[in-house]
C-alpha cells in the first residue's frame, strides 16, 4: 500500500508534508476494506475464498489448539506441551537420507 501512495501523491513519504497528504487517502483505503468485510458479515455472505473454493482463512478456535490437525502446526511447537512431535508418517528412517 505504501508503494501505491507514493505513486498516488508522487512524493517519497519519508517527509512529514508527504505523509500529512498520504493520510487521507490511506484512511479512505482502510474504510472501504471494513465497510465492505462489515458487508459481509451482516448479511451472513460466505467468507471469501481462494481460486480452488477452499476458505482463504481458516478460524484458529480453543479447540483446534488444544488438539490440531495433524498437518496442522499452530502454534511453534505444534501442542502446548512442547513436545515438538509431528503424527505425520510421510518421512521416517527408512526415507529420510534422501532428503
Amino acid at each position: 500500500m505504501l508503494f501505491l501512495m507514493r505513486k498516488l501523491i508522487g512524493a517519497s513519504l519519508s517527509t512529514n508534508h508527504a505523509r500529512a497528504a498520504a493520510r487521507p487517502a490511506i484512511i479512505a483505503c482502510l474504510a472501504s476494506g471494513l465497510a465492505v468485510t462489515a458487508t459481509q458479515v451482516t448479511s451472513g455472505q460466505d467468507p471469501p475464498r481462494a481460486g480452488t473454493g477452499v476458505p482463504m482463512v481458516i478460524p484458529v478456535t480453543d479447540q483446534r489448539l488444544l488438539d490440531p490437525e495433524p498437518e496442522s502446526w499452530l502454534m511453534y511447537r505444534r501442542t502446548y506441551d512442547g513436545f515438538g512431535f509431528s503424527p505425520l508418517r510421510q518421512i521416517d528412517a527408512s526415507n529420510v537420507v534422501d532428503l
